[in-house]
């Protein structure tokens, strides 16, 4: 392949003159073998014959003033630029798509692939809209799973709540509470202060103490009492299976003299035991201390 050593464009077997630019050059010498076409023969030939090697022009451009050229003169050399070159690739554009060699764009054979060969997003794992997919599938998991928890501790405080709140202690109560509570109630009937609170506060005696004190009698023993506060100080089972209960009571009474109130206090003890079935003030000693 040889080229004008003027302008650089190429030049063919038997060219004397460079077509584009005048030049003179020099004879190419070829092979002239009448079996050279035949490919065996031919390079049979072309190894066992001695080959002249021809003159190598010189690619050095130099304009005509004797300088080294333009660029635009230099620019002659480049191949794409000479005459009779044919640029078979054409130029890029960006805004063409172009499908992959064998896969059609959007051919059904081959999914996960697009026009432009990107991953499709039939192909869980990559790209496109598998991950968003299964983002939404994770999110909806941990709601459910937020939700199921949530509904668990709901149950649990519920249980605790029925536990030792709202369920009623199954357990009876010990003698010793029993024997408290209808002291208690014994005063809280009294303090009312009316004929139907003294009358529950009697129904809570004994029949020995019934039978020595008449209803009358005793509701007229609390004439005088405006308020009794009562301080429990011991509280002791018996072998019986009654209580011994040692009480303090401070009592608010009218004043001898009739006008204002006086106060004073009465310890002792009450035995509180059962009495056909119910629980009943049995006996009692007070003594007044101050």
């Amino acid at each position: 392949m040889v080229f004008c050593g003027h302008c650089g464009y190429q030049l063919r077997s038997g060219n004397t003159t460079c077509p584009r630019c005048g030049t003179p050059t020099e004879p190419i010498m070829t092979l002239d073998e009448p079996e050279a076409d035949i490919p065996t023969i031919a390079s049979n030939s072309m190894l066992n014959a001695p080959q002249p090697i021809p003159p190598q022009q010189p690619l050095i451009l130099r304009s005509p003033d004797g300088g080294f050229g333009t660029l635009e003169q230099r620019d002659a050399t480049n191949r794409t630029n000479a005459p009779g070159y044919a640029d078979v690739a054409p130029a890029y554009n960006p805004e063409v798509q172009t499908p992959y060699p064998r896969f059609a764009a959007g051919d059904a054979s081959h999914p996960g692939f697009t026009s432009q060969g990107s991953v499709g997003a039939s192909m869980p794992g990559l790209s496109g809209a598998a991950p968003a997919t299964t983002r939404s599938r994770r999110r909806g998991r941990t709601i459910a799973l937020l939700l199921i928890l949530f509904v668990l501790l709901f149950a649990n405080g519920a249980i605790a709540l029925y536990l030792f709140v709202i369920r009623p202690s199954t357990a009876p109560p010990t003698p010793s509470q029993q024997a408290q509570a209808t002291l208690q109630q014994f005063y809280d009937d009294i303090n009312k202060r009316d004929q139907q609170g003294y009358q529950n506060a009697y129904n809570l005696l004994g029949h020995m103490l019934q039978q020595g004190q008449p209803y009358s009698n005793f509701a007229g023993g609390f004439a005088h009492t405006r308020h009794d506060d009562i301080t429990f100080d011991a509280i002791t089972p018996l072998a019986d299976g009654t209580v011994k209960v040692a009480m303090t009571i401070h009592a608010t009474e009218d004043a001898a003299s009739g006008t204002g109130v006086q106060h004073s206090t009465y310890k002792g003890s009450y035995i509180v035991g059962q009495e056909n079935g119910m629980w009943k003030i049995l006996s009692g000693n007070l003594s007044k201390v101050a």
